[in-house]
């Protein structure tokens, strides 16, 4: 930043405009520094330079602003040319609030205009607000040559914890395994201090997920939360955290994530009417993803290729027939929620029973007319309970 590019709002010859108490705004709105200060120091020496605006020939040197360990105590050093080392120099230091913080103009400045003495070359400033930007100008008039010069430095004063949660913490979008959350930085003055990163803390609130809650962190104001379970609650919230502490949580915001395709199937175990005949046990889903809508059984075997679908099936237990007896069949199922259809189980084969045909034993004619025959016959050793009726 050139000097040249500045006009001069006070006589060069003349110190008095600078104690006037628009002066410092006065003076730092030309310079074009204060709002491009976003970031305070990280360091608690702030040994940098203050910007020297050079108004005819340079008396000040340099201003270092430092921060004490004892909170609200800020020690400000200069020192001139070697010139003007034995000169009888008369200084002023002006102070004002110019920022809560590093973010919000402040409602009272403070303006505080102090008279130095000749040969002193610091100022300790006593009970400076916490988590403030402070602007001081220190200037220095040689009255028997009637020049005058000026340098300032805008720094930060002493940090504390946070003492307000992020703010408007809302979902920006949600899918079945993944959600991102985002929310309005704490106001300013309950930062206590430059960002770290901000916590974020999601907690399972179902028995779809059995893990505790997780924080993630992050110096944005959102988050991709990922590797969430489907149609599951969580919950989340958030704290500012800057290098004094952690502030308060946010309040805690609820979501639900949607559904996705469920996973397969357990066929627990077949049974059979007859040698036709195959009986299913379908077992609910371990990952269901949601309510289950309907199962969809395939079927392979004979003749050979044939495969076979039957859908839709409402219901845990399932008969298929018009088998051929004495027959290898593979057997899967799959289920669908309101996202689409699930994988396929694993394949259940199945052999069906040897063709099953009591037959009649002993039959012999007992009587007989000129109209009808009479015939008596034993029932079968074997699998009696199934006949029906003789023919």
């Amino acid at each position: 930043m050139h000097v040249g590019q500045f006009k001069r709002p006070w006589s060069l010859n003349s110190a008095s405009n600078i104690h006037d108490p628009e002066s410092v705004s006065q003076f730092l709105n030309i310079s074009n520094v204060l709002i491009s200060r976003t970031k305070p120091p990280k360091q608690n020496d702030l040994k940098v330079f203050g910007l020297l605006l050079l108004f005819g020939d340079r008396i000040l040197k340099y201003l270092i602003a430092t921060r004490k360990t004892l909170s609200g105590h800020i020690l400000v050093s200069w020192d001139v040319e070697d010139r003007y080392a034995n000169s009888a120099l008369k200084f002023t230091l002006r102070s004002e609030y110019v920022l809560d913080g590093n973010c919000q103009k402040v409602q009272n400045s403070d303006a505080k205009t102090i008279p130095l003495d000749k040969q002193v070359r610091s100022y300790e400033l006593k009970d400076a607000r916490p988590w403030a930007s402070m602007a001081v100008i220190v200037s220095a008039e040689d009255s028997s040559l009637g020049k005058t010069d000026h340098i300032y430095k805008i720094f930060s004063t002493h940090e504390t914890s946070p003492t307000e949660p992020p703010q408007n913490v809302r979902i920006v979008y949600i899918q079945a395994n993944s959600a991102q959350v985002t929310w309005d930085p704490p106001p300013c003055k309950g930062r206590g201090g430059a960002l770290v990163n901000y916590d974020i803390e999601i907690s399972p609130r179902n028995a779809q997920d059995q893990r505790g809650a997780w924080i993630l962190q992050t110096q944005r104001d959102d988050v991709s939360i990922t590797a969430l379970k489907s149609f599951s609650q969580y919950q989340a919230r958030v704290r500012f955290v800057n290098a004094n502490g952690e502030g308060p949580w946010s309040k805690p915001l609820a979501f639900n994530t949607s559904q996705s395709a469920p996973g397969y199937p357990r066929v627990l175990y077949n049974f059979t009417y007859d040698d036709i005949s195959i009986g299913l046990f379908i077992g609910y889903p371990p990952d269901s993803k949601g309510r289950i809508d309907q199962y969809e059984i395939e079927l392979r075997g004979s003749p050979q290729g044939l495969s076979q679908l039957y859908t839709p099936v409402n219901g845990t237990e399932y008969v298929i027939g018009n088998l051929q007896p004495n027959t290898f069949y593979e057997i899967k199922v799959r289920a669908q929620n309101s996202a689409g259809w699930g994988a396929w189980s694993r394949t259940l084969s199945v052999m069906t029973k040897e063709e099953i045909k009591p037959i009649p034993l002993a039959l012999r004619q007992t009587g007989a007319n000129t109209t009808c025959i009479q015939f008596h016959w034993a029932p079968p050793t074997k699998h009696v309970d199934l006949v029906f009726r003789y023919k």
